[in-house]
């Protein structure tokens, strides 16, 4: 089932801005994308049990917020799995004090002394709260406390309006909890970035060096360096009113590298490489990504040969499959701009799908105006 995770953190803060607006020191949209990328982190614990927590409350938080399904007690139970959630990030920032807890088989009330999320000390077991004791979300810890062991059958007798209260204070306990820990989950997150980023340049570069050890150079020049393709726009991006001169000044030329950082730096994310065969466009494009991979830029390289695109295969899954992102990481980098799309080979699409194929181009230039292709 699709979900959009921007949609679903918009309607996060829609629900929650009474909660956190008086906590102005809450960074609430920096925490809210910390708890999707803690939710997404990839675990190598079996012994967890927790697969499949990410697509399930995912999936039951874009159907409550934003889609307003009418089957709010079947998705309700999924998008308040707040005791796996505390499971995991205590594992993320504590594993030695996670295997204690879970060797003595202990429940929520554990996870939630260990991370600290009960500073009132709330009795769990207490129905209401005073007014003085609902700080630090203590009025929320207990509504949430409350449906550790919902399901959908014990919340069929629920109001909308009561599910979607209940939900709020999940939601806050959500944020609550990442928030408390914050400093470290970002750190262990941005971490694991650089590693897997560093592995993806690798790959590139990898990919670049196996096909360059293949490569006859005509001239027998052997310092890749010096193959660069010396261009000049064309007419298209001349306005029709300038005048000859004006016309002369207007057309940009030079290298395709030296332009491409002109192009970035004027706020124009789209560069296309047009000429006759053989004149160095795919090696000017494979050279290009195999710089940025070797010059640790923030942009990733993405290196994409057209004529391997199927019915079955779009660019985004080629992509996917080549280098070993889901879904989810890929839109992140392309909304960010943190990657550049090298599109190589219009020419070469198979003819059955060019059609097509030019309709995933025009949906990726709409979709990530950030991201220079």
């Amino acid at each position: 089932m699709d979900y959009n995770w921007t949609q679903i953190k918009e309607e996060i803060i829609r629900e929650t801005k009474d909660v956190f607006q008086v906590q102005r020191s809450f960074k609430v949209r920096e925490t809210i994308d910390l708890f999707e990328k803690v939710l997404f982190y990839p675990l190598n614990s079996p012994s967890l049990q927790l697969d499949g927590l990410s697509s399930l409350v995912s999936v039951a938080l874009y159907q409550l917020l934003v889609e307003n399904t009418k089957d709010t007690s079947i998705y309700f139970p999924h998008a308040v799995k707040v005791e796996q959630y505390l499971r995991k990030l205590l594992y993320l920032i504590n594993p030695t004090e996670y295997n204690q807890l879970a060797f003595e088989n202990r429940g929520l009330s554990a996870f939630i002394e260990e991370l600290g999320l009960n500073p009132n000390t709330i009795n769990y077991n207490w129905n209401e709260l005073k007014s003085h004791q609902k700080t630090n979300f203590a009025e929320h810890l207990l509504s949430t406390y409350k449906l550790r062991n919902i399901e959908s059958h014990l919340c069929e007798d629920y109001s909308k309006a009561e599910i979607l209260n209940k939900l709020k204070s999940a939601l806050v306990i959500y944020l609550y909890a990442t928030y408390k820990h914050f400093n470290v989950l970002e750190s262990l997150i941005n971490k694991e970035s650089v590693l897997k980023f560093s592995s993806y340049t690798n790959t590139v570069k990898a990919h670049f060096q196996k096909w360059h050890s293949r490569f006859v150079h005509i001239e027998g020049k052997e310092e890749f360096e010096e193959i660069s393709l010396y261009v000049r726009e064309t007419d298209w991006d001349i306005p029709d009113n300038l005048d000859i001169e004006d016309e002369a000044r207007a057309r940009r030329e030079g290298k395709i590298e030296d332009l491409r950082k002109q192009l970035i730096k004027e706020k124009q994310f789209q560069m296309i490489i047009v000429g006759d065969a053989g004149m160095g466009k795919s090696t000017t494009m494979q050279y290009l990504s195999y710089q940025d991979a070797c010059s640790q830029s923030i942009q990733l390289p993405m290196y994409v040969e057209l004529k391997f695109l199927t019915s079955d295969i779009n660019i985004k899954q080629y992509i996917c499959n080549k280098f070993g992102f889901d879904f989810r990481q890929l839109n992140e980098l392309l909304q960010k701009g943190k990657a550049t799309l090298f599109l190589d080979g219009l020419n070469e699409i198979l003819p059955t799908i060019k059609q097509e194929v030019f309709i995933q181009i025009k949906n990726l230039i709409q979709d990530y105006p950030q991201t220079f292709m």
